[in-house]
């Protein structure tokens, strides 16, 4: 490329991400494009990291844009500064990233509905069906989430805590519950899987720390097999 169209053009580069690199830390919503046409939103101090990040990469194209023209004699020097620049820029790329996972997970707000209890026949407890719904404290109550279907024990007489422990769930993620009865000892989840699932995208799964034997039934499948699952341990197929 000719050099002045390179320098143009790193120039215009260097200008577009700083208004929108300003625009995300003003406006506390600093979107980055993800792969598959997502997006990862970053806000509060990771946003300015992230920021610190951007400029780090400014700095590597105004160099380079300039540098070597303005003063052949120190090319060295430059390439010096645009390593250093590179560096402190990955690295701070990277620790924006660590700080948004720890950001969002402090900031989550979580709501479960329950939706049915059954009592565990000779036992204190009961089986409790519920919808959990967790979004950003920044974001509005309205904003679409879509619910994970779960299934806790408790107490018969406790209600759902609020920061019930995943380990101890069953987690029925995108099926359809359609019955759940305790019998001969287990809990059985009689459920089917929605359709328009992604390749190889699991509907259920049974946490190892969930303390009854659960045994899960398709529907759809047409041999009607369970998959039994004992509590702390790798479950069987039973025919």
């Amino acid at each position: 490329m000719d050099i002045k169209k390179k320098r143009i053009l790193e120039v215009c580069a260097s200008a577009f991400l700083i208004a929108y690199g300003t625009y995300g830390v003003i406006a506390d919503d600093f979107v980055l494009p993800a792969r598959g046409g997502g997006s990862v939103t970053l806000y509060g101090y990771p946003a300015w990291t992230m920021y610190a990040a951007l400029l780090c990469l400014v700095g590597n194209l105004l160099v380079d844009a300039f540098g070597s023209s303005v003063r052949p004699n120190r090319v060295a020097l430059y390439g010096k500064a645009k390593a250093r620049m590179a560096i402190a820029g990955w690295g701070l790329f990277f620790l924006a990233l660590v700080l948004s996972l720890v950001k969002h997970s402090s900031d989550t707000v979580c709501e479960n509905t329950e939706l049915l209890r059954i009592g565990i026949t000779q036992t204190t407890y009961s089986a409790v069906v519920f919808n959990r719904v967790c979004r950003w404290s920044k974001e509005p109550v309205s904003a679409k989430n879509n619910p994970n279907l779960l299934i806790a024990v408790v107490g018969k007489d406790q209600k759902l805590p609020s920061d019930i422990h995943f380990s101890s769930l069953v987690w029925m993620n995108k099926a359809t519950l359609r019955k759940i009865m305790w019998l001969d000892g287990k809990l059985f989840v009689v459920y089917q899987d929605k359709k328009r699932l992604k390749d190889g995208e699991k509907t259920h799964q049974v946490r190892k720390e969930f303390p009854l034997p659960v045994m899960l039934v398709d529907l759809d499948d047409p041999a009607r097999k369970g998959l039994l699952y004992m509590p702390r341990e790798a479950g069987a197929r039973i025919n």
